[in-house]
């Protein structure tokens, strides 16, 4: 079996994570929650956390909207960085599609949603 890779994150990612999971989705049922679940996944997965000193004004050239500054900031941290960009959306130039990667066994712990109780 192949090495698994190391997992990062970073605060914008963390800050998205509370914000979706404490919002209408309701995977938390409040921010309390949503925290203590982001500090579970962190040490799980065994994440690293990425300092982002990335400027704002640092972007790919593809970027062309404001929906996109997000993503190209991310891009461009992960490139600083001497990572790889994993994401959900298969729209960005040169991220990992994650859903053409199947994870790897060790990270396939249970099928419940975060913020449930075990």
């Amino acid at each position: 079996m192949g090495e698994v890779p190391c997992l990062a994150t970073c605060a914008i990612v963390e800050l998205g994570f509370i914000r979706i999971a404490s919002g209408r989705t309701r995977l938390a049922e409040n921010l309390t929650v949503a925290r203590a679940d982001l500090c579970r996944l962190k040490s799980e997965l065994g994440l690293i956390l990425l300092a982002d000193d990335v400027e704002a004004n640092r972007q790919p050239s593809w970027v062309t909207r404001s929906a996109q500054t997000t993503d190209g900031h991310l891009l461009e941290l992960a490139t600083v960085r001497g990572a790889r960009l994993a994401t959900l959306d298969g729209g960005i130039p040169g991220a990992l599609f994650i859903p053409d990667y199947p994870p790897p066994a060790s990270m396939v712990k249970d099928e419940r949603r975060y913020g449930e109780a075990a």
